[in-house]
């Protein structure tokens, strides 16, 4: 005879979009077409991102890691979707960056993390026009109420971030939006002791930047290309969960 508390389990029983988020694995692939943009759009994603590259290199220089090409920045490329005033922003997380690593190097809070955190608290907005083709790809499956920061991460030929865990004081889940524009051959994103995230050019996943090490490399001579986006999951909770059970 089943009794009622297997009864009620069976039931009740049903697929929670925490217990994947909080599940522990560093990535999940999502059923989600990525976006294809014309090379216009390739060209100035690298040409913005050396702008503001060169801009924090000349102003960073002395947070560099003699040999290395890692640097630390309250932003990891250009924002395209984030806050609209930076004075007040900077002014609103120099509370949350004020810690230092072992080598006495600037540890900054994840960007996603204190956009999510400081997201109603201030005003928010795209840098881009309505007809930007990143925007209208975002806007495919999100409202801008629910995206907190939408962002490049370009990867130049040769370029590398060594291992590091991304600083967040809060859950350490799946969270972040990454789409793969542009994946050359060579292009590597690691996870200590999970291998290397299986990426096609064209794939979006869910990853997990707060947990695991990781890394990205790119062994190739052409820019790699990433979408970041930090948003509400619980709008697409549908997408995550199909994308889950599909796994």
């Amino acid at each position: 005879m089943i009794t009622k508390l297997l009864n009620d389990a069976s039931r009740e029983n049903s697929l929670q979009l925490n217990s994947i988020l909080s599940s522990g694995i560093p990535w999940l692939k999502l059923d989600l077409e990525g976006p294809k943009f014309r090379s216009e759009i390739l060209n100035d994603a690298i040409k913005v991102n050396r702008d503001w590259q060169k801009i924090y290199d000349d102003q960073r220089e002395s947070w560099r890691h003699p040999g290395d090409k890692i640097y630390y920045y309250p932003w990891n490329g250009p924002l395209l979707f984030g806050p609209k005033n930076r004075d007040e922003w900077l002014a609103t997380i120099s509370s949350d960056n004020n810690k230092t690593d072992e080598n006495g190097s600037p540890m900054f809070v994840d960007e996603d993390y204190l956009c999510k955190k400081h997201r109603h608290a201030m005003d928010f907005t795209w840098y881009v026009d309505n007809d930007h083709p990143v925007r209208k790809w975002a806007n495919s499956f999100l409202d801008d109420d629910a995206i907190n920061i939408v962002s490049y991460y370009v990867l130049g030929p040769q370029a590398y971030y060594q291992p590091h865990y991304d600083v967040s004081p809060g859950n350490k889940w799946l969270s972040k939006i990454y789409a793969a524009v542009t994946w050359p051959d060579g292009s590597e994103f690691g996870f200590l002791d999970w291998g290397n995230m299986p990426v096609q050019e064209g794939d979006v996943f869910l990853i997990n930047h707060y947990q695991d090490p990781h890394w990205v490399v790119n062994h190739s001579a052409q820019y790699r290309i990433v979408i970041n986006i930090g948003c509400d999951l619980t709008k697409i909770q549908d997408l995550i969960k199909r994308s889950f059970l599909r796994r």
